[in-house]
């Protein structure tokens, strides 16, 4: 029996994350019938939550900053009726905490948006003073510039622009790692400071982070009513491999059923394109991006305990192999005590490679160096996301792939797509809508 009669055939989503739920609402507005194969028995991706009984309440996994510079993920959120679920922010401010100094806030000064940040600079205590001018004038260079080098990494750059290593330690790399979840001295300049100057230089409204209020995965809860009834979700469905049967996809899962469709959009990480497209498909020119991908480790640590670590919903720990702290209690609005948190370092490769045991040792002792406190653990959880983003590197720069593949009806999509962002949710709900605008300028009425 042909078991495409039983779905919506015209075109098949593979991956049910972010870019798969923008591009599934994208279909949906634009009135395509569709289907959407996810592997797992939720949805979101790596964009997601859960409740863990030891810990006595829901978890992340990772901890997403939100800049207020997103437009299409918010749209996402919008189109979902989950944005309230945001929390409004009023005043741009990074808390820092240093082992030597305390908190140190980073924050708008005197004026709002853009300079009232340049003012704040001039308080930013972690820096020397004579740093902070230092830091000023290269601000004030990279506002008035239009372009920026295209073959140099980021932190070549900085020291060229006689920014010293303090400078980039304390103010630059946090930048660095927290949105692109890479090491300076792998990211290209280009990119890097056009999206600085988005997301801390630009308008005003534009300006600064916020966070989700709830669990992540409750941002989505909406979806499968959202897309009815063009859309049709299949959980807990893995596709293993594509062929294309004329003008036909056939797409066959796990327990071998085959399925077929006109469309396909791939939202996959890359690594699963080797795994179920054919090799001579891959022989193309447009896959050469495989060759280069390599991806970045994210780290996160949740513990619960009887004590307050710190009043604040969040902060940035200077000079720490955990590089977030986030007060779960205050930003769940949960009951206390007991108090929950959490740790992410992002680009973690010098932690995964410990033990559960060795990291929450390196945790306590970190904490108590920040916060003065011995605190007692009573329950811990440490969650190694090993391919957590495609690191975005000069080499894999060069060759990331745009939306349209070079097979035709084969559409990819992904925060690792061509999208001139970061892989950030951003981009990841970016990409989702720019294979299927592609799709219907390339195709029309589908």
């Amino acid at each position: 029996m042909n078991q495409s009669k039983m779905l919506n055939s015209k075109v098949a989503i593979v991956g049910c994350g972010v870019a798969g739920i923008s591009a599934s609402l994208e279909l949906t507005k634009n009135g395509v019938p569709h289907t959407i194969f996810e592997a797992k028995n939720f949805i979101g991706g790596r964009f997601y939550s859960f409740f863990d009984k030891e810990l006595g309440f829901e978890i992340d996994n990772g901890q997403h900053f939100f800049s207020l510079a997103y437009k299409n993920f918010f749209e996402l959120l919008e189109q979902l009726d989950t944005k309230s679920h945001v929390e409004k922010v009023s005043k741009i401010e990074i808390p820092f905490f240093s082992k030597e100094f305390g908190l140190i806030p980073f924050e708008e000064k005197i004026f709002k948006g853009k300079l009232g940040l340049l003012f704040g600079i001039l308080n930013f205590r972690l820096l020397p003073f004579k740093q902070r001018i230092n830091l000023l004038r290269l601000l004030f260079t990279i506002i008035l510039s239009k372009n920026f080098p295209k073959n140099i990494n980021t932190q070549k750059y900085l020291l060229q622009q006689n920014q010293e290593h303090i400078i980039i330690d304390k103010f630059w790399n946090p930048i660095a790692v927290s949105i692109f979840n890479n090491s300076i001295d792998c990211i290209p300049t280009e990119i890097f400071f056009n999206i600085f100057k988005i997301a801390l230089l630009g308008k005003s409204n534009q300006i600064g982070f916020t966070y989700s209020k709830v669990p992540q995965s409750l941002l989505f809860v909406n979806f499968q009513d959202s897309i009815k009834p063009q859309g049709q979700l299949l959980l807990a469905t893995a596709v293993k491999k594509i062929k294309k049967n004329s003008a036909m996809f056939e797409l066959e899962t796990n327990s071998n059923q085959k399925f077929y469709f006109e469309k396909v959009i791939l939202c996959v990480q890359p690594n699963v394109l080797k795994k179920i497209l054919p090799e001579e498909w891959l022989i193309n020119e447009y896959f050469r991006f495989l060759d280069f991908v390599q991806f970045n480790p994210i780290l996160s640590i949740f513990i619960t305990t009887n004590e307050e670590i710190t009043p604040k919903a969040f902060g940035f720990l200077d000079d720490s192999p955990f590089h977030w702290i986030f007060n779960k209690t205050q930003m769940f609005g949960l009951p206390s005590p007991p108090y929950h948190y959490s740790f992410t370092t992002s680009n973690a490769k010098d932690l995964v490679s410990l033990s559960q045991t060795r990291i929450i040792e390196l945790l306590e002792q970190e904490i108590f160096k920040f916060f003065r406190k011995k605190i007692n653990i009573i329950a811990c959880k440490v969650i190694k996301d090993k391919f957590a983003t495609v690191a975005l590197d000069s080499y894999f720069f060069k060759y990331r792939p745009e939306q349209v593949s070079p097979v035709d009806g084969l559409f990819i999509a992904g925060d690792w797509t061509q999208t001139n962002l970061p892989v950030t949710l951003e981009s990841a709900a970016l990409s989702g809508k720019l294979a299927v605008s592609k799709m219907l300028k390339q195709n029309g009425d589908i």
